[in-house]
């Protein structure tokens, strides 16, 4: 297994955890879209029990567009976002993608909430593609 390795911008959150394969999907919900400022967050999903963090973040949670909650983690230094917590999937931590210090070491295998997507987001259309979260 290899080790990857992330931060947020200042440094004074670290993780890591072991993976061969880094499996990637991109979610365009609302919710993502105004947490990042940006079309898109691209996550990789990681038992929460062999995340291992440095560092402590802060936590905003609120009910996602399927009614369940969902926390987000931060840095409270720099502010940048880490990880997620989904209460529809226990146990499992989302990594931000973008704070993997190898983010091109992921490869997305799905898109999430096209729905609500822009008009102008990147969209690859050539992975599995959901209009919400699949089922299941």
């Amino acid at each position: 297994m290899t080790i990857r390795k992330g931060s947020c911008l200042c440094g004074q959150v670290k993780y890591s955890f072991y993976a061969d394969q880094i499996d990637a999907v991109s979610c365009y919900c609302r919710d993502c879209q105004r947490v990042t400022g940006s079309p898109l967050t691209t996550v990789v999903a990681v038992s929460a029990d062999t995340l291992n963090t440095e560092g402590l973040t802060r936590t905003f949670s609120n009910r996602s567009a399927s009614n369940r909650d969902v926390t987000r983690h931060f840095c409270p230094n720099c502010g940048s976002q880490l990880f997620t917590e989904a209460e529809m999937v226990p146990g499992v931590k989302f990594v931000k993608c973008s704070t993997l210090d190898e983010p091109s070491a992921a490869v997305t295998t799905a898109n999430f909430w096209l729905s609500s997507a822009a008009k102008w987001a990147p969209i690859d259309k050539e992975i599995a593609c959901f209009d919400e979260n699949p089922d299941g």
